[in-house]
């Protein structure tokens, strides 16, 4: 096998693994690990803030978050710190999602 060959099996190795990857995944339920459709659907969760008398704020996670609520993100190691600290009246901080406890947490 020349050098020139060499590089073609490695090349043809890659393009078939970065098909058959994927491929392979889509036979799974969605959402699945490394396929097309990962987050697609994919109920997130909530995160709802209450004020001191125990109403909830209406805050718009999108203009508060660079990233919005993406679903593989750990929502509760730096996220209720950061709501705590632009929502002026914010008290509470309860976040709920499909795969974990829900999670209260107060302000500091």
């Amino acid at each position: 096998m020349t050098k020139s060959q060499g590089w073609l099996l490695v090349l043809g190795t890659v393009i078939v693994a970065q098909i058959a990857v994927p491929t392979i995944a889509l036979m799974h339920d969605a959402p699945a690990r490394f396929g097309f459709q990962m987050y697609s659907g994919y109920h997130t969760g909530s995160i709802t803030v209450l004020d001191y008398g125990g109403t909830e704020i209406d805050v718009e996670f999108n203009a508060l978050l660079p990233t919005g609520l993406r679903s593989e993100l750990d929502w509760e190691r730096y996220i209720p710190e950061h709501i705590c600290s632009e929502v002026t009246d914010a008290a509470t901080i309860t976040i709920q999602r499909a795969d974990r406890p829900e999670t209260n947490v107060p302000c500091r």
